[in-house]
């Protein structure tokens, strides 16, 4: 028998968690359109302005983004297409690459990454300092225990 209360119940953190990605994805789709990424694009971009220039190999950026091998592929070889990336051998290990941004995603870093804090603002809005520092370290708390 179909129990209405349980299916849809709110509190599912693994639902709310989920709703969460897919609003942040939708909201900053209108936001990426004018640059030509999608959400996923920018999150491979926004980890790399994060780390040192050829220190990313691919299998680091599809554990951090939680996505197949199969699936990173296709996202990096359009974003090379584009101009947003390049990716070589990596020189400790022939079998993996390392991704790196163009001057293009250089150029635009400032105006990429604010429209991110524009957006974290945007769904941090009703948290005040305090409540953000203790959601951050739960979500990381919950990672971390899934690793």
């Amino acid at each position: 028998m179909y129990n209405k209360k349980h299916s849809m119940d709110k509190s599912n953190i693994t639902i709310l968690i989920k709703k969460l990605s897919l609003e942040s994805d939708r909201a900053a789709s209108p936001m990426l359109a004018p640059h030509g990424l999608t959400a996923t694009q920018y999150k491979v971009i926004e980890l790399l302005y994060s780390q040192p220039v050829g220190t990313v190999r691919q299998i680091d950026l599809q554990k951090a983004l939680s996505v197949t091998n199969p699936t990173l592929t296709s996202i990096l070889q359009n974003m090379e297409k584009d101009g947003w990336v390049i990716r070589g051998p990596n020189p400790q290990d022939r079998r993996s690459k390392i991704v790196s941004l163009t001057p293009r995603s250089y150029k635009l870093k400032e105006e990429l990454s604010e429209l991110g804090n524009q957006l974290e603002r945007r769904f941090a809005k009703q948290l005040n300092p305090i409540e953000r520092s203790i959601l951050i370290k739960l979500l990381t708390k919950l990672l971390k225990d899934q690793n």
